[in-house]
């Protein structure tokens, strides 16, 4: 078994200052959104509506990217997928759309199924299994221009996100598809351990406004009298699973949808690489998952642990890039973009 010194990454984290610590790392996200450089607002992008042609009239939205260079032309696509409560709009998503466009390759960033301005347009819900909504999101993308798939496609996925990724991979074992590699960052891939950890005292301001962020999300969708009931009486993300997402999505509990949706188990099953990026110290998703896997025993799946970084920080001294971006762009550099045939 690969043991915990195997699986850090060999790439030294040095924090920027003075973000030093899991808890500045993680809360900079939402308190500082630079003006230049990378993470400088939105880059140019067309935004484009995908039925789900699944029956329930919803339709994702996701804004497409072009890089602007030759290199596009010989490069697979980025798709960035966001994080529990994120949009195609949050920094951590933007700061990436900006680096993989400096490295030339066309970005699209997805909005989920009712998250961010996809509330407009679906009165659904997206959850850490429904990996279907990413093939929906795959074809769409196909169907407005089939040329941006023609050399492949990169799923990144953030946190929940990653979960909805790995659980994608999983589901297209064997299946030709565009999608020829991916990574994730600070993904829970043991949902049960994850809701633990969010329960315990230090995470209880983390736990009060994450819970408070996920009731407005889903709020105005559709729901029955029931259900709202449920969502508002929720003290905690384990009783907002237990009363909403696990029934709502036909598990019937809390415990039920993370044991089914938890991507740790399917790891196996997945048969194209995959990066996963992780901070030892995150404060919401738990590294013990991570560090109890045999790697060896998962020839397409690389871990990259780190000491620091928080939850999708990983904001190091001396560059704007975090480090989870460069890291990843490294890796698709010398390891998926320039070795295809």
């Amino acid at each position: 078994m690969q043991t915990t010194d195997q699986a850090l990454s060999a790439i030294p984290f040095r924090e920027r200052f003075p973000w030093f610590g899991a808890d500045l790392q993680t809360i900079r996200n939402f308190i500082v959104m630079e003006t230049v450089g990378y993470g400088r607002g939105a880059p140019n992008s067309e935004q484009i509506l995908i039925d789900c042609n699944d029956g329930s009239g919803d339709r994702l939205i996701a804004e497409v990217s072009k890089a602007g260079t030759g290199n596009a032309d010989r490069r697979p696509c980025v798709i960035i997928v966001h994080g529990l409560t994120g949009c195609a709009g949050s920094s951590y998503i933007l700061r990436s759309a900006w680096h993989y466009l400096s490295l030339g390759y066309d970005v699209v960033r997805l909005n989920l199924r009712g998250a961010g301005p996809s509330r407009q347009t679906c009165s659904g819900f997206y959850h850490a299994g429904r990996a279907g909504d990413i093939d929906i999101a795959l074809n769409g993308l196909h169907r407005h221009d089939p040329a941006m798939l023609h050399n492949g496609c990169i799923l990144i996925g953030y946190s929940l996100g990653g979960s909805m990724v790995l659980n994608y991979l999983a589901d297209m074992k064997n299946r030709e598809a565009s999608v020829i590699a991916a990574a994730t960052v600070s993904t829970p891939i043991d949902l049960s351990r994850t809701s633990t950890i969010f329960r315990h005292p230090r995470n209880r301001i983390y736990q009060k406004w994450l819970l408070q962020r996920m009731k407005q999300e889903v709020l105005g969708g559709r729901l029955t009298p029931q259900e709202q009931l449920a969502i508002k009486k929720s003290r905690n993300v384990y009783e907002f699973d237990d009363g909403f997402v696990g029934p709502h999505f036909g598990f019937g509990d809390a415990s039920t949808y993370y044991s089914e949706c938890s991507a740790n188990r399917r790891l196996p099953e997945i048969d194209r690489p995959v990066l996963l990026v992780h901070a030892i110290d995150d404060p919401w998703v738990p590294v013990e998952p991570y560090l109890t896997l045999d790697w060896e025993l998962l020839p397409y799946a690389k871990p990259a642990l780190v000491g620091g970084g928080g939850h999708v920080g990983f904001h190091e001294s001396g560059h704007n890039v975090p480090w989870h971006d460069r890291y990843i762009g490294s890796w698709l550099e010398s390891d998926i973009a320039l070795n295809r045939e």
